[in-house]
């Protein structure tokens, strides 16, 4: 289980997911697993789903953090065996051309990667990505909580 309230002393943390946005170059999965760090990178390697998140220390106070913090720390604990889950470092930020504080960047080897603006306040939005990479049907309504697809990232 990862524990977004024991992050609060830092000042960015991040999950799998990323933002139109930043102005991202075309990235393969070579790059990716070679920019990618710790659980992470053995994640993807494995072929499992990555969640890097970030966000921003002044809103630790608000009700979308501790909703956000809420529905991550529950995606976690159910699903550990399936995503690694982590704080975005400062190098994979820079590789990714990441600019915005608060995002969440879904990756897996061989699939779409996704990028969601802000806090997660819908758990289903973890759900519809969870069955996308799990080769699940997604319903009509999974699909509308599909973060936006990062054309940046190709699939291989």
């Amino acid at each position: 289980m990862i524990s977004i309230r024991s992050f609060k002393n830092t000042s960015t943390i991040a999950v799998l997911l990323f933002m139109t946005a930043c102005s991202l170059n075309s990235v393969d999965s070579n790059t990716i697993h070679n920019t990618l760090s710790g659980n992470a990178k053995v994640a993807y390697k494995d072929e499992k789903g990555v969640i890097l998140f970030s966000y921003d220390k002044s809103s630790q106070d608000s009700e979308a953090y501790s909703d956000w913090a809420e529905y991550l720390n529950e995606f976690s604990r159910h699903n550990n065996s399936n995503f690694s889950i982590q704080e975005i470092t400062t190098t994979e930020k820079t590789a990714f051309n990441i600019s915005p504080n608060q995002f969440t960047l879904f990756i897996k080897q061989g699939y779409p990667s996704y990028l969601y603006h802000g806090f997660i306040v819908e758990p289903q939005v973890y759900t519809a990505v969870k069955k996308k990479y799990m080769k699940q049907e997604l319903s009509n309504m999974d699909k509308s909580f599909l973060p936006e697809e990062l054309h940046s990232f190709r699939k291989e």
